[in-house]
């Protein structure tokens, strides 16, 4: 260890020291995290898409996982192609980054390409979209631009597509980790509010349908009544009909019942017993105890009496 040559040892040769992790430089973090799909991993491509924590996807992956049902832990929000919107990116001039080619044949031409060049770019300032500065998309129009175009340049107006937009429309893309919790939290008082609404819509609608309904059947139950009224007034007209030519038919028997009575009692009046009324039959004559035998007229024949057995 010396007196060798002139050899000199370093600190590294002679002290062992604890390795340190290895740390993912932040260009190729940044890199990752702005071309890249947060579901598959491959490099995004039109048309992408963006959830409302910010993520950006390839729109064909969301498909391949709602279609499969097997939700990764960083994409479990999205519950259908409503929670996710398609951005309108503007692609930059003259970026390499998305020539995989040009690359190719520039590293064989020994030129420098700069891999981490944006592919996309504001469309009001011109600032790269790499992670460096904050971007942001509008939910209803889909339109990308920066955060510092928002500022500079205001307006309720999109600056891209002129589509007017309100503060709750403005989702920024690949926030940190601070600003994503709150954006979760806030995303799903969004979701509690839109479900109470619909549930509210839904019953006020049912109430609506059930007061029509119901006075429709008002309006039937009260055409019904009438109706019955009107057949049962009928009904009633008709049986004091029926009992008056019931009523005049029951008068005439009983007048000409008491016709008939009078006229007996006229001609009973001629002759003392029945037995002496020349116009009066045999057969009726034998009724009354007064009608004789013929054997002997003078004696009356008495009734037919039946005696028991044990009189016999």
């Amino acid at each position: 260890m010396g007196c060798d040559g002139g050899s000199i040892p370093l600190r590294a040769d002679m002290i062992r020291v604890k390795k340190k992790k290895g740390v993912v430089e932040r260009d190729v973090e940044l890199d990752i995290k702005w071309k890249s799909c947060t579901i598959s991993g491959e490099r995004l491509r039109e048309p992408v898409v963006a959830c409302e924590l910010g993520s950006m996807y390839n729109k064909e992956s969301v498909l391949e996982m709602l279609i499969s049902k097997n939700k990764p832990e960083n994409a479990s929000h999205i519950r259908s192609l409503k929670d996710v919107v398609e951005l309108k990116l503007t692609p930059k001039a003259t970026s390499s980054a998305k020539k995989p080619a040009a690359v190719v044949a520039a590293a064989k031409a020994e030129t420098y390409v700069d891999v981490y060049d944006a592919e996309f770019v504001c469309p009001v300032v011109g600032i790269e979209m790499s992670g460096r500065h904050k971007f942001v998309y509008l939910a209803k129009c889909g339109c990308v631009m920066s955060e510092r175009a928002l500022k500079e340049v205001s307006g309720t107006n999109c600056h891209k597509c002129n589509e007017e937009f309100s503060a709750d429309d403005t989702r920024p893309l690949n926030p940190d980790k601070e600003d994503r919790e709150a954006i979760r939290v806030r995303m799903e008082e969004r979701r509690k509010a839109e479900k109470e609404a619909k549930l509210a819509l839904k019953a006020a609608k049912r109430k609506a349908e059930s007061e029509a309904t119901g006075q429709e059947d008002g309006e039937a139950g009260a055409t019904k009544r009438s109706k019955s009224s009107k057949k049962s007034a009928e009904d009633k007209d008709g049986k004091q009909r029926e009992a008056t030519v019931v009523l005049t038919g029951a008068t005439r028997n009983a007048l000409n019942v008491a016709e008939a009575a009078m006229t007996g009692l006229v001609t009973a009046k001629q002759y003392k017993t029945v037995a002496e009324d020349p116009s009066a039959s045999r057969v009726y004559k034998s009724l009354f105890t007064s009608a004789c035998p013929p054997e002997d007229p003078t004696k009356p024949r008495g009734n037919w009496v039946v005696f028991p057995a044990y009189h016999l």
